[in-house]
Parts: structure tokens; sequence; C-alpha cells
């Protein structure tokens, strides 16, 4: 956003956000559901990594501008899918908004960006309109966009099964370090999945496993139990990612895992380790480089002024 631009969102500013990304610590696709989804067992983390949202009031509708010039600002992005579904929930007594986005999550890396923006857009026009939305209204809403965004409401860390909206929060505070390599394009979900060689059958979760090593005193196994199903078929389709994986644990990470169905990949050290000289090393060969640490909470409000005028 330009600095004029700033200033005149600061002007007429009605709500701030950040958009926090998530990873997955623990991926399995179990099998394909005779609804054609299919079965997922995973687990959730926030990060500190976060797109930044700017509201206003306008006369009517959603007004979507964009950092990033490559991503959509129509009726297909989760925006203003979101701003629909809160629409939908007040039976289109909603009223009119000007959003831009900062975009800083990486757009197609598995790193639930778009979930993460629609679920601040959620939380955003609650507020901003004061609907005083219930969970169940807000988690409603969220799932009429997508499956992740329900855990982008909540954040955390969380245990996701079904299609990914079947939630059970972990009450373990997690501390370590992960150093976020995006390789410069992105992965789409539909070519991952079908890049699988799925079955019907259903077949037994076992992230259910993470839940006593989190919930517990096992910590120090924690790497060994990283997981993703989709890295097999992704890395042979774009290999450079197991090329950055490898990197990663050569230059001294504990563990590293690509996250949601590609293409980021995510290097894992303790809170104390020192990241800055891996990190500057890497950072010429990758268009993407980032040190983040998890967190417990999804969107977070800058500012909330519900007395700013309405602009025109």
């Amino acid at each position: 956003m330009t600095l004029a631009r700033r200033r005149r969102f600061h002007l007429h500013l009605i709500v701030r956000i950040l958009a926090r990304a998530k990873i997955n610590l623990y991926l399995d696709v179990l099998y394909k559901r005779p609804d054609g989804y299919h079965e997922l067992d995973t687990l959730f983390q926030t990060v500190g990594l976060c797109d930044e949202l700017f509201f206003e009031q306008s006369d009517s509708g959603c007004i979507l501008s964009v950092s990033d010039p490559t991503i959509p600002v129509g009726a297909e992005n989760l925006i203003a899918k979101a701003y629909d579904a809160v629409s939908n929930l007040r039976r289109g007594a909603l009223g009119g908004v000007r959003i831009h986005l900062e975009k800083r999550i990486p757009h197609g890396a598995g790193l639930g960006g778009g979930s993460a923006d629609a679920a601040a857009t959620i939380l955003a026009l609650d507020r901003m309109f004061h609907l005083a939305l219930s969970k169940e209204e807000l988690c409603r809403a969220a799932r009429q966009v997508g499956m992740d965004v329900p855990f982008c409401l909540m954040g955390g860390t969380a245990r996701a099964s079904g299609r990914g909206e079947i939630l059970t929060p972990i009450n373990r505070r997690l501390d370590f370090q992960a150093l976020i390599i995006h390789p410069g394009f992105g992965v789409s979900t539909k070519e991952a999945y079908e890049a699988l060689s799925m079955g019907s059958e259903p077949k037994e979760p076992s992230a259910a496993n993470w839940a006593y090593v989190l919930c517990g005193d096992k910590v120090d196994e924690l790497w060994q139990m990283l997981y993703n199903r989709f890295e097999g078929v992704i890395f042979k389709k774009y290999p450079i990612l197991s090329d950055i994986k490898k990197e990663l644990l050569k230059g001294g990470c504990s563990a590293a895992l690509m996250t949601g169905s590609g293409s980021a990949v995510c290097g894992f050290a303790p809170p104390e380790a020192d990241l800055a000289p891996l990190a500057a090393s890497l950072r010429s060969r990758h268009p993407f480089l980032a040190i983040t640490r998890p967190e417990q909470t999804g969107a977070v409000f800058i500012n909330a002024d519900p007395s700013a005028r309405r602009t025109t």
C-alpha cells in the first residue's frame, strides 16, 4: 500500500487486522469419501507469518484491492466469499466495505493464506458492523467459504478431521522456530489430490498419536512424528522441493516438512537456535524465506474504531 493510500485509510479506518498463516505438522489423507471429498487427519498450527487487512465502510458491497497484482479481486477471492457468507447470515442486511489486503503469505503455498484472510474478514465484519455473531454463526460462515477457514478463526494448535472442519484444540503451547521457504511457484490443491492414489476403504487415523505427544511429556519425540502424505507425489513432480528439504536438514534444522499440499517447505529448530546464518545462505536461491514461531491465536485486531465515520 502506498503512503498516500495508507494515510487515506487511516483517516477513516474502522478495522485493521492481521491474518496468520498456518502450517501442517501432520497431514494424512485417509480415503476418498462417497461424497467425492477426501477424509483428512491433520494437525494445524498457526504461526507469526501474516497478511494485513484494512477495512473501511463504503456505500455498498465489497470493494477489494490487493498489494499483489497477481491475486484476483473478484468474486472468486475468499475475502469476497467471506463477505457474502456473513451477508447471507444477516439476510443481506450488511453494509458496504472497502478492503485492502497487504499480501505477505505466499499464494498457493499450503500456508492457508486465503483461508486466513477469509477468517480475518469474517471477524472484522462482525466487529465493524456490531453483528455480535455467536461462535456457531462465525463457524457456519467460515465453513461456507472453505474447510481451513474454521481453524483460521480459532488458531493455535488443533487436530482436524473430516474435510478439515472438525476441530479438536490441543491445549499445549508449542515452542519452536520454523524457517519457511517458498520456491516461487504454487501447487494447486486439486493437482495434489489428483496425484494421490486413493482407495475408498476407510483407514484408521494416526494423528491421535500426535495428540498424545502434545498433551503429554514426550515433546522430544515431536520431530520424529512429522508427516505429510502429499510429499511423495509432489516431490516426484517438483524435485526442487525435495532439494529444499535436504538443504534445511543439512543446514542444521531438527526436521523439515512440506506444509499442506505445497509448495512451501518448513525447517524446524529449537527456540534457542540461531537460524539467521542458514537463512542468509539460502535467501539468494529462493524467492521467499521467513523465520517464524507458533502463535496461539488466528486473526489479531490491531485496532477497531467503531466511532470512525462512514466514507463516501
